[in-house]
């Protein structure tokens, strides 16, 4: 991050573009507001879930997996209510 001319922090963007490159869709997204920016990857994310079997698991990620869900079946522990745990979280805080 750096600090903008205001004092407050950037985020530099990771992108690697063309000397002198302008991206119009994100000159675009920048002029709507933030709330309608976080919306919008919101509904993005959501439509990415809704196609998720259209991603095949690779061998690895399928093996690790069944030893995961193996793990669990097998260990008899199965978890806490997530009552607890966010009072755990909360107690971090």
């Amino acid at each position: 991050m750096e600090m903008g001319s205001s004092g407050t922090r950037q985020m530099r963007s990771c992108r690697l573009r063309a000397p002198g490159y302008a991206d119009p869709m994100s000159r675009d997204l920048r002029k709507l507001p933030l709330e309608e920016r976080i919306r919008l990857v919101g509904d993005l994310w959501d439509s990415i879930a809704a196609d998720q079997d259209a991603l095949p698991l690779t061998s690895q990620q399928q093996a690790e997996l069944d030893r995961r869900l193996d793990a669990y079946e097998s260990d008899g522990i199965r978890g806490r209510p997530v009552a607890d745990v966010i009072a755990d979280i909360r107690k971090t805080l």
